[in-house]
């Protein structure tokens, strides 16, 4: 089975534990289907290669880590917000990179502030926001300020996470 039948069948079953341990196997490369989400835009592909990948690196980071500096290219360029939200997901989970750190921190604000983007894109970002905090702390005050900002406007849910991470 190639990748593009795969992920359509991982479309219909939804089965994360069984298509996962085909990267563990090795049967495909995280590289094959990181290359996969960029290059195919069209629907399903984007969105559910970009779930399964948050996924292989929830059960095995190490498995996505050597493609971090991939991902941030591709949260730099791309558009979807589904696939977004997948990526931020798997960036935070990686940790802090210092690999186009101000285009990386421009983006992720701009995720915050421009309203049409997903609230869990907005949520994700907010976490990848702590460690620029840590490593620049001049930069806690604008970027609280901008989260309580939005805040307002959001769940309870998101209004909890936005104060644990402005407290952090």
């Amino acid at each position: 089975m190639d990748l593009k039948n795969f992920l359509l069948d991982f479309h219909k079953t939804r089965n994360i534990n069984y298509c996962v341990r085909f990267f563990h196997e090795k049967t495909f490369k995280v590289e094959d289907l990181l290359e996969f989400i960029s290059l195919n835009k069209e629907y399903p592909f984007p969105e559910y290669g970009s779930w399964l990948l948050s996924h292989i690196a929830l059960s095995d980071s190490s498995m996505v880590l050597p493609f971090r500096n991939q991902l941030i290219d591709l949260v730099l360029v791309e558009k979807n917000q589904s696939v977004l939200r997948n990526i931020v997901k798997i960036i935070e989970s990686l940790g802090h990179s210092s690999y186009k750190e101000t285009q990386l921190l421009d983006r992720y604000i701009s995720f915050i502030k421009e309203e049409e983007n997903k609230v869990a894109l907005q949520a994700y970002s907010m976490y990848c926001l702590v460690p620029f905090i840590h490593k620049y702390p001049e930069l806690k005050e604008e970027l609280t300020s901008l989260i309580l900002l939005k805040i307002n406007e959001k769940s309870p849910a998101y209004k909890v996470s936005s104060i644990s991470k402005c407290d952090k």
